[in-house]
């Protein structure tokens, strides 16, 4: 017993060392934005759109309200629109909503549900979503108080998962992806050239596409305005210096 006691407390401050030392400490906003960007980050891409210097008392109390009449309908279940790590979900509508100022049919609408407590990763979700137009309203939904987004749905589908996108042969994928990409460089660098706003993740479960009759791209529109891909952009950047990060951000973008 005097063995195994000694043993204890020679091997526990070892284990100990051990555990401590094996969890990192958190990063710091502007290293999380390096690791994240890596050489594409710039002087002018400042901190997290939803840091607390960028939020105004009103989009600090986008989760104040109840949201009332709101119902759930089917769950998606599409890549990029499941449960993740900062949402628990997507969610069409099961019924239509009365906004305070329009009512939207039921098809018009996606819902999305979120891990709380609300922090300003939220926060800043409401407010990039404000800023480009999606945003329908946000609040707390009943009966277990879960903060949630509703937001409009964007037509389309992400281009994997199209049928004219299965049939290419990497040819005409490469040409889809010409295409592509001159309309998801119109959204971006407008947006971060007009509201500051610079979205930076590029990833096809972003991005949702619809096409012509004769299937090229018709509209590109991004998606996914959550922590940790939305950025605020500093007013030393011009047009010009977007668009060269753009390039460099596409060029680097996961492979589809």
């Amino acid at each position: 017993m005097h063995l195994a006691l000694q043993f204890v407390l020679l091997i526990a401050p070892l284990w100990f060392k051990t555990v401590t030392q094996a969890v990192p400490p958190p990063l710091s906003p502007e290293q999380f934005r390096r690791n994240l960007l890596k050489d594409r980050d710039r002087p002018w891409i400042e901190d997290f759109y939803g840091s607390d210097k960028y939020l105004s008392d009103e989009d600090k109390n986008a989760f104040k309200q109840h949201l009332v009449g709101v119902k759930l309908g089917q769950k998606l279940s599409s890549p990029g629109a499941v449960t993740g790590s900062f949402n628990e979900g997507m969610y069409m509508l099961g019924a239509d909503y009365n906004a305070k100022d329009k009512k939207y049919e039921a098809s018009e609408v996606v819902v999305k549900i979120l891990y709380g407590p609300v922090d300003e990763k939220i926060l800043g979700e409401v407010k990039a979503l404000k800023d480009v137009g999606y945003f329908i309203s946000s609040g707390l939904l009943p009966p277990y108080r879960k903060p949630a987004i509703l937001m409009n749905k964007i037509d389309g589908a992400q281009i994997k998962s199209t049928e004219v996108w299965k049939k290419a042969n990497q040819s005409r994928r490469e040409e889809l992806l010409n295409q592509m990409k001159l309309l998801v460089k119109n959204e971006i660098v407008t947006w971060a050239d007009e509201k500051r706003l610079l979205h930076v993740d590029f990833t096809s479960y972003n991005i949702h596409v619809t096409f012509d009759k004769d299937d090229s791209v018709k509209t590109c529109r991004v998606l996914d305005f959550g922590f940790p891909g939305i950025f605020r952009v500093g007013t030393s950047a011009t047009k010009s210096d977007i668009e060269e990060w753009f390039e460099l951000q596409w060029s680097n973008r996961k492979q589809w």
